[in-house]
């Protein structure tokens, strides 16, 4: 379907100086052969508006509907890991076609910008773990020679630790959706930094 056709700043004018003289809508559209709906929005816009005039915009039209923008800023803060990429595909399933940096400067203009997430804050010293940690910190070379480290295996509980980001407005790192989980397992046995546990097997004489 083409374009509707631009009305005159002439005829809008009449229109809402017959108005003023207390002729109704079905009247106007009448006179001027117009539609009522039409008669209507421009008598609605010159009481908003108080011209008839349309104003100059700058740029194209968004292809991001308001109600979609809505739904993305709305899922991405329920889940701040969600990729420009993911939004991409669902934007796609609604027939709407953009670039991710299209997406990145939307969300940008929500204060929702893509950072590295932050560790997990570990245990507060009153802690079990870390008191037992801090009582092997300061131990002899002699007290290590005796323990024997077999093997060392990396598992990450949480999936890769590298390139973890996810979308959040400032002063809101903290937040629990917004950290990396941590586990401190104990000295001896194991010791877990951001989702990474290193078990050791290990034995003394």
């Amino acid at each position: 379907m083409g374009a509707s056709k631009q009305l005159s700043n002439d005829l809008k004018t009449k229109i809402v100086q017959h108005y003023g003289l207390e002729e109704g809508h079905k009247k106007l559209s009448q006179r001027f052969k117009l539609s009522v709906s039409t008669v209507r929005n421009i008598v609605r816009k010159w009481k908003t508006t108080g011209t008839v005039l349309v104003k100059a915009r700058s740029g194209r039209p968004s292809k991001i509907l308001e109600r979609q923008r809505r739904r993305m800023v709305r899922t991405v803060k329920t889940s701040p890991q969600t990729t420009s990429k993911d939004r991409q595909h669902h934007l796609a399933a609604d027939g709407v076609t953009v670039h991710c940096s299209t997406i990145q400067h939307t969300l940008h203009k929500e204060k929702l910008y893509g950072r590295v997430m932050r560790n997990k804050p570990f245990l507060h010293t009153r802690h079990k773990v870390l008191r037992n940690a801090n009582a092997h910190l300061d131990k002899p070379a002699s007290f290590w020679n005796k323990v024997l480290w077999t093997d060392e295996t990396k598992i990450e509980l949480f999936g890769h630790n590298k390139g973890r980001y996810a979308r959040r407005q400032k002063n809101t790192a903290f937040q629990e959706k917004h950290l990396l989980p941590t586990i401190q397992w104990g000295f001896h046995h194991a010791v877990g930094l951001c989702g990474q546990c290193h078990y050791w097997e290990s034995c003394s004489s």
